[in-house]
C-alpha cells in the first residue's frame, strides 16, 4: 500500500472541508486514479469538477504512477476578475 499526501485547494478543500488529507492506495495507483478516490469522498460536488495535479510540486497526467509519501496537490480551475 501507498499513503499519499493530498493538499486540497479552492472548490476541493471546500467539498472535502479540510486542506490536507492521507490517502492509502494499492502499489501502482495512478494520479488518475487518486482522482477517482477523491471524488468518491463528495460526488456531489466532486464528480463534474475539473481538477489539475501536481505531484511534487510538478503537473502530472493521470498516467503518473504515485510512489510513497508523494505529496498531491488537487487544484481546481479558478476564475479571477
Amino acid at each position: 500500500m501507498l499513503t499519499i499526501q493530498i493538499r486540497n485547494f479552492s472548490l476541493v478543500k471546500e467539498a472535502l472541508s479540510r486542506d490536507r488529507i492521507e490517502l492509502e492506495l494499492p502499489e501502482g495507483a495512478t494520479v488518475g486514479s487518486l482522482l477517482t478516490e477523491i471524488r468518491k469522498l463528495n460526488p456531489e460536488k466532486l464528480s463534474g469538477l475539473p481538477v489539475r495535479a501536481a505531484v511534487n510540486h510538478e503537473y502530472a497526467e493521470e498516467s503518473k504512477i504515485l510512489r510513497n509519501m508523494d505529496e498531491v496537490a488537487l487544484i481546481p480551475p479558478v476564475s479571477g476578475g
